[in-house]
């Protein structure tokens, strides 16, 4: 992988991304999900963070720094 933690857009358009959520796991990789709706939408079986949108560059520091 070529990155040290992705910021995962939970939903595109009316597709959720757990699959590719599932995937970095399946990787090693480290993601925040970022949502627009809040951490409701996140299925249960995630312990990401989950940033939520609107945010700032301070939220997604700290969002960074806790992954």
């Amino acid at each position: 992988m070529d990155f040290d933690v992705d910021v995962l857009d939970l939903r595109l358009g009316a597709e959720m991304t757990f699959p590719v959520a599932d995937k970095l796991l399946e990787l090693g990789g480290k993601f925040v999900f970022s949502a627009g709706f809040g951490e409701g939408e996140v299925d249960g079986r995630y312990t990401q963070t989950v940033l939520q949108k609107p945010y700032d560059e301070a939220a997604l520091i700290n969002a960074i720094a806790r992954t």
